[in-house]
């Protein structure tokens, strides 16, 4: 059913390895908790994300999701992205945890629809939608293109928190290709999150010529 809800699962100890379009896509779940797994390798059709969170109409919910201590490496897209453009107000509020775990080497530099080409991806999210997502306890390394990347956060929408994320080597490709669309909806208002991150280098400098 288009708009059935998955409920109660746990994922511990597997490896999601050569994938071709996805590792893992999370659709709609209530309690839903994945522990030291292994979302490597994905290359194929976009997004190529190690862990995509892409519901697919407002009625789906993401309630009390959790990965812990999960490793995210080698993907052609994204480690991991969080795309709620198919969320609005009348979702049930949203509660996502990423917690521990290594973001390293997920390589594409092209930005396709605004999602992917970065390490650890949040995007649309929506005026009006409730809850909260936190990335918290992440190391972030071996990047080409941006190590986070937030887009598209309306200002009434969920908190979004980084806690303790500390970001190595990333953004260090010659050219990275912008968005060239302005998004789903006319706004792009950014409410502040709560930023607490560690660099290992410092941050670029720029020059007008």
């Amino acid at each position: 059913h288009a708009h059935a809800i998955s409920r109660d699962i746990y994922v511990r100890d597997c490896v999601f390895d050569r994938n071709y379009r996805q590792g893992f896509s999370l659709i709609s779940v209530v309690n839903l908790l994945v522990e030291r797994t292994v979302f490597s390798n994905t290359n194929g059709t976009n997004p190529q994300a190690g862990v995509d969170l892409e519901p697919d109409f407002p009625a789906h919910q993401l309630t009390n999701v959790t990965f812990r201590d999960c490793s995210y490496t080698g993907n052609a897209g994204s480690g991991f992205r969080t795309c709620l453009n198919a969320l609005n107000a009348s979702t049930h509020p949203i509660s996502i945890l990423f917690s521990g775990g290594l973001v390293r080497n997920n390589t594409v530099m092209e930005t396709v629809a605004g999602s992917s080409g970065h390490s650890v991806g949040a995007s649309y999210f929506r005026p009006g939608l409730r809850g909260e997502v936190t990335y918290e306890n992440i190391a972030v390394s071996d990047c080409a293109a941006a190590g986070l990347k937030v887009l598209y956060k309306a200002a009434d929408s969920p908190q979004l928190t980084f806690r303790n994320v500390s970001l190595a080597n990333v953004g260090w490709a010659d050219r990275v290709v912008p968005d060239p669309t302005p998004g789903p909806d006319p706004y792009r208002v950014t409410s502040p999150a709560i930023l607490q991150v560690s660099l290992s280098r410092p941050w670029p400098s720029y020059s007008e010529t």
